[in-house]
């Protein structure tokens, strides 16, 4: 399914995949991080 056939919900789980993927990325690139940090990347 290419993007223009995605529903307006589909599109929106798509976005917010990605942003989920590359917070959690931009936090396992840290040396140290926060036990709210850590959380985060469970629950992302």
């Amino acid at each position: 399914m290419t993007d223009n056939n995605l529903t307006k919900e589909q599109a929106q789980h798509k976005k917010m995949g990605i942003e989920y993927f590359n917070y959690t990325w931009g936090l396992l690139d840290k040396e140290e991080r926060t036990q709210e940090e850590i959380d985060d990347m469970i629950h992302a």
